[in-house]
């Protein structure tokens, strides 16, 4: 599937300055950043960049997620990228009439810091920060931005307002205070969905396609590898393996499959993952930290000692030298000091 020949002649995508084709060794390496044909050519790109990238200048390395002293090899990158491209024609969107799949300019990082307004007129007069802005298919790019978005998932069914617990009245101050400030969130985060379905129906179409089985590995494959994280890759090809008959109807037999060695890797990681998730959501909840880890500045001191506070409680409580290790090597939001320490 790829864009129409008058988009393709009008706005193409490419070539791309977003910072995973630019990090590090990838900054002066031959790759192709574009313009791509398409999304399934823009899509497979991806994959094909990061075995460019892997082949020269991937290394084993320790995945404390896994194990303490076995080695990850890139060639377990290197097969997880082979079946991402044989997966690809399934993370390709249904044709739409609003052509989602047509090259877009999206702004990466909208927030209120970038956004200039007249306080006498209330209108936008600039926006700034667009240095990593990516021409590419909206299917992909399509979103709420985080400084309207709601930490929990939001239901495009817009018939009803969002409303607080039936027991608010019941609930103590914190728990009020806490309950309000997540319902003005969700009001927030509806009326922009409202906002779009009304003023930009082609946005609205792209979020209500939007599949997050189709898109997260396009989202990641070009990051796991550096983050140490590929088992978020093999979980998210996993799933698309499992639903290639509902993704890509008619196609026959899914063309990649995954052995018991790869099941086996994958599980022998999730009771450590799952650790991580849940002292993550632990820490967003119970202190208000977004999930990419920013903090309003007057709190930041504050936020800083209590989690300081609760890793010594984790730490306090491992029963066993390989759990206190577990709680060191993969608590989150870890500093620069923290980790080399650790490399020690």
């Amino acid at each position: 599937m790829s864009t129409s020949p008058s988009t393709l002649d009008r706005f193409r995508m490419g070539p791309l300055v977003a910072m995973d084709h630019w990090q590090k060794e990838k900054a002066t390496m031959d790759l192709n950043r574009g313009p791509f044909h398409g999304a399934l050519d823009f899509i497979r790109n991806k994959a094909i960049s990061e075995r460019h990238f892997l082949e020269q200048h991937g290394h084993p390395r320790l995945n404390y997620a896994r194990s303490r002293v076995e080695l990850e090899q890139p060639e377990e990158m290197l097969e997880l990228l082979d079946k991402y491209l044989k997966l690809t024609p399934a993370m390709v969107p249904p044709s739409t009439p609003d052509d989602i799949d047509a090259s877009t300019l999206w702004h990466p990082d909208l927030h209120l810091d970038n956004i200039f307004i007249d306080p006498n007129t209330l209108q936008v007069t600039s926006v700034i920060d667009w240095q990593s802005t990516t021409a590419a298919p909206l299917f992909y790019q399509c979103g709420v931005p985080k400084m309207v978005r709601h930490r929990e998932p939001v239901s495009l069914d817009l018939s009803n307002w969002p409303k607080r617990c039936d027991n608010y009245e019941d609930l103590g101050q914190d728990e009020k205070d806490y309950t309000e400030k997540m319902h003005r969130s969700e009001h927030l985060h509806q009326y922009y969905l409202r906002i779009t379905r009304r003023d930009n129906p082609r946005h609205w179409t792209a979020l209500q396609l939007h599949n997050e089985l189709r898109v997260q590995p396009f989202k990641i494959v070009q990051q796991v590898w550096e983050n140490n994280t590929i088992f978020f890759l093999r979980r998210a090809l996993m799933r698309i393996a499992a639903n290639w008959e509902r993704l890509y109807p008619g196609a026959g037999p899914c063309p990649a499959s995954f052995s018991e060695e790869d099941f086996s890797l994958f599980n022998r990681e999730v009771e450590k993952r799952e650790f991580v998730s849940d002292t993550l959501n632990l820490i967003q909840k119970n202190y208000g930290l977004n999930p990419d880890g920013t903090v309003e500045p007057n709190k930041y001191n504050e936020i800083q000692t209590e989690l300081k506070r609760l890793k010594a409680v984790c730490l306090e409580a491992a029963e066993n030298k390989e759990e206190r290790f577990n709680v060191e090597r993969l608590w989150p939001y870890q500093d620069t000091v923290d980790r080399a320490s650790l490399a020690t």
